[in-house]
């Protein structure tokens, strides 16, 4: 779907509880996810947790961004993998995410400019849907490999 400033997209889910503290999340077209509250508080060692998908969700919007901005600038990319950590602490008297750290490595030909990975970097964390509508720090520590 292709979005314009006059037009709302949605995303819609269903969740299904199963037993204990898991559930089913499903969406049409797309695979069902077993979802459960994390280890840490109480729930099943083995799950996807909210906590996780709120992670991934930055993680992959940073690399869909990433992507988007490598292809149209028409560069070659090799590789592109990354690590994603969130750090939790109590806040007014809350648990919140602190921040969240996107440690990618992209791997790029000999012939690519690293500094024009660095400044697609940059706009990939500027430009990224999920971490522009949340209420922690993001950081990105990139590594950048030539093959």
């Amino acid at each position: 779907m292709t979005a314009n400033k006059d037009k709302i997209i949605s995303y819609s889910h269903k969740l299904n509880w199963q037993k204990a503290k898991i559930g089913k999340l499903s969406a049409d077209k797309k695979e069902i996810i077993e979802i459960a509250t994390p280890a840490d508080f109480g729930g099943p060692d083995g799950f996807w947790s909210p906590e996780d998908l709120f992670v991934a969700s930055v993680n992959s919007c940073v690399m869909t961004t990433f992507l988007f901005f490598i292809q149209k600038r028409k560069i070659k990319l090799l590789d592109y993998e990354s690590k994603a950590e969130g750090f939790i602490e109590k806040r007014e008297g809350k648990l919140k995410f602190r921040e969240i750290i996107i440690q990618p490595t992209i791997v790029i030909p000999e012939d690519v400019s690293e500094n024009q990975i660095i400044k697609i970097i940059e706009l990939s964390k500027k430009h990224c849907l999920i971490s522009n509508s949340i209420n922690c720090f993001v950081e990105l520590k990139y590594q950048i490999k030539k093959r």
